[in-house]
Formats: structure tokens, C-alpha cells, sequence
């Protein structure tokens, strides 16, 4: 299948997407031009990052940690990913810093394959608490997240600063995630779709498949709003084979509308062999000319291996 690139799309087009494509078993073929050189981030582009979380030694529970209460102009943005296949609800405990008191607690219900993005003032406001609500001393936020025993609820942290249009994945996992993945798939998400609203910051995907044999993967395409399955098909790797291509490869048929500005990538394998392969998502800021790296998510309330 020859590759497909979505130009001029705009606001206007209303064309929606028949689920009967879905459900198609067909193989694509890698384009041999497809390893793209990527445009290096200037150094000045980064501004301090977060430093890692402070280490919680409790089961189940994950601490999300500083939260970026537009300090600088920059907004914490929290992607809670539910890789199940039944729906899941996630227990946000707001606690303020540097007393540790517990302001209230915000519940995220996440559809399965669907990943849900709130500002920071999105889960405030679901705990019952105002921002910039500090008392006893308090001059900042944390959020402590629990799933109960589901280890598979991931959470990835962003920020965003609509002056200027940066934004940048800040994620520090806290769990050892050995394990968690079982060599079964991998998942990319909140990756941008090709639709009118993301112009300014499409997404690359880059895939590695690192066996000495070749092999053959799906992909399946899952709307990140409410995790329905858009695309699904197969593509065979050389041994030793990376290819980088951008979200209108990934998309093929489905011709998103601008409300469906984010997607979830899950890559498995599909012909009975391991999953030897690494998936990596990057993001082109066309506003600041830098190539972000948001590959990086968390998983929530995994037990440390001993």
C-alpha cells in the first residue's frame, strides 16, 4: 500500500470514519524512504525541568509532583491512559506541599484504549478545590494518584504555555516498570492527529524492530477521547528495521475531525513470535523550530520489584 499524506485538511470537512475499517485484516508495506532525519532542538528551547518526585513507599500509590500552577506561564496537563479493555476509574488525592495535607480527592473514569487529558485546574475543580487554595502555610500543590490493584493505568504529565506555544513531556516514573509491559505490546499516546487543530505540532512515530528475523506486527489506531479502535492492519519488519514516519502514515484511512486531536498507538506482535520492538513518539513544535520527545508515560500504583 503506497503511503498517503492528508494535505490542505480544514476545519470544514465533516467526513466520518465507517468502523467497518477497523475490522480489515490487510498488510502495509514500510516505505523505503521513511527513516527521516530529525531537525535538532535549539538549546535554548528548554526551559529547567521538573525534578524527579520525591519516593513514596506505598503500595498503589503514584505522587505526581511539582505541579506547574502556571508558574512562568506554564500549565500542568495530566493524560490518564487506560490500557484495559473495561472501563476504569482513578482516585486523585490533591495534597498540599509542604504540609501534606490532603485538600480532597478527584475521580478520573478513563474508557478502555482512551486516554483522557485535564489541566490541573480540570482536577482541582473535580476534588473541590480552588486554586491558589492554600492554607496553613501551604504554597503548592502534589497529586497523589491511586488505581487500587489495576496495574495497568498509566498517567503521563505535560506542560503548556499558550503564550509562547511550548509544551513538553515532563513524566518521572516513580515505579520500577519491570514486568508491567510483559513483552506483550507497547503503547504510544496522546499522539497528534492530522486533524485541522494540530497543524503547528505534528507527531512522528519512529518503530524499531530489533530480531534477527523478521517479523510482523499490528498496529491499531484508538481515538483517544473515548478509545474507540479506528485503524487496524499489519506491517512486516526486516531484522534490524527502523522506520520514522509521521501521523498521516499511521492513519491511513481515517480522516480526523478537529475535535480528535489525539490518538493512542498500540503496536503488538502478530505472528506468534516475541515483541522485539521500540516504539518512540516525537513531536514538531512549528512555532519554536524544536523536535519534543514524548514517548515517555507512567504507570500508576505498580509495587516496586524487590
Amino acid at each position: 500500500m503506497m503511503r498517503r499524506m492528508w494535505h490542505g485538511m480544514a476545519a470544514a470537512i465533516v467526513m466520518s470514519f465507517s468502523p467497518a475499517h477497523a475490522d480489515e485484516t490487510r498488510e502495509r508495506q514500510i516505505p523505503q524512504d521513511s527513516l527521516k532525519s530529525v531537525p535538532q532542538m535549539a538549546p535554548d528551547a528548554v526551559p529547567g525541568r521538573e525534578k524527579p518526585a520525591a519516593y513514596l513507599n506505598g503500595t498503589n500509590i503514584t505522587v505526581l509532583a511539582p505541579i506547574y500552577e502556571h508558574a512562568a506561564g506554564n500549565v500542568s496537563y495530566v493524560r490518564f491512559y487506560n490500557q484495559k479493555t473495561s472501563t476504569s476509574t482513578i482516585s486523585v488525592q490533591v495534597v498540599g506541599t509542604p504540609t501534606g495535607r490532603v485538600y480532597g480527592t478527584a475521580s478520573v473514569t478513563v474508557p478502555p484504549k482512551a486516554s483522557i487529558q485535564l489541566a490541573y485546574t480540570q482536577i482541582l475543580q473535580r476534588a473541590g478545590v480552588a486554586r491558589d487554595g492554600y492554607i496553613g502555610g501551604d504554597g503548592g500543590f502534589s497529586f497523589y494518584m491511586n488505581a487500587g490493584s489495576n496495574s495497568s493505568q498509566s498517567y503521563q504529565h505535560v506542560i503548556h504555555n499558550a503564550d509562547n506555544g511550548f509544551f513538553e513531556n515532563m513524566s518521572v516514573c516513580q515505579w520500577d516498570e519491570t514486568g508491567i509491559e510483559g513483552l506483550i505490546d507497547a503503547s504510544l499516546i496522546n499522539v497528534h492527529t492530522t486533524s485541522p487543530y494540530m497543524t503547528q505540532y505534528p507527531s512522528l512515530i519512529s518503530f524499531h524492530h530489533y530480531g534477527n528475523t523478521s517479523a510482523r506486527y499490528r498496529i491499531r489506531i484508538y481515538r483517544a477521547t473515548d478509545g474507540a479502535l479506528m485503524e487496524s492492519y499489519t506491517v512486516t519488519m526486516r531484522p534490524k528495521e527502523t522506520f520514522l514516519e509521521d501521523a498521516a502514515w499511521y492513519q491511513d484511512t481515517w480522516k480526523p475531525l478537529d475535535v480528535d486531536s489525539h490518538m493512542n498507538i498500540v503496536f503488538s506482535r502478530d505472528d506468534g513470535g516475541n515483541f522485539e520492538g521500540i516504539p518512540a513518539h516525537y513531536v514538531v513544535n512549528g512555532r519554536l523550530g524544536a523536535v519534543l520527545n514524548m514517548s515517555q508515560f507512567c504507570h500508576i500504583g505498580y509495587t516496586p520489584v524487590k
